[in-house]
């Protein structure tokens, strides 16, 4: 009886793996660029900065915390870049401007003194949707 079904399940089963395969191997999803900067990222200096709604913790490469609350100011889904204000290290708010690459796993953002090292650019690598360290 079973063997009549196995043909299907193993049909069904290819399918679901394809899927789930392609859905891993196409970059994240284009849900918004605010939603994509959610999650976890490595900057090329070491630091690692989790995103979450509303705060950022960034950690150094020696592992101290700082905590960072961070709000949208403009988007521009077309060109894939977004304004965002985010407390620095001394308290203060700074102006960022992120710019994300086609499939939003790697951002370059304006870097103001007293976040993350000081003035500049930087870029960051998505690594995985954790909101905390």
């Amino acid at each position: 009886m079973y063997k009549r079904f196995l043909p299907y399940a193993i049909g069904l089963a290819l399918v679901l793996t394809v899927l789930l395969l392609f859905r891993t191997c196409s970059g994240r999803p284009a849900e918004g660029l605010e939603q994509s900067l959610l999650g976890h990222w490595r900057t090329a200096d070491g630091m690692e900065i989790y995103y979450a709604p509303g705060k950022a913790v960034g950690v150094s490469s020696e592992g101290t915390r700082s905590y960072h609350p961070w709000r949208v100011l403009l988007v521009n889904e077309e060109d894939s870049w977004m304004k965002i204000l985010i407390g620095n290290s001394d308290g203060e708010n700074v102006t960022r401007v992120l710019q994300f690459n086609e499939d939003r796993t790697v951002y370059r953002a304006s870097r103001a003194p007293g976040f993350a090292g000081g003035a500049g650019l930087s870029e960051a690598q998505y690594l995985d949707d954790s909101q905390s360290p």
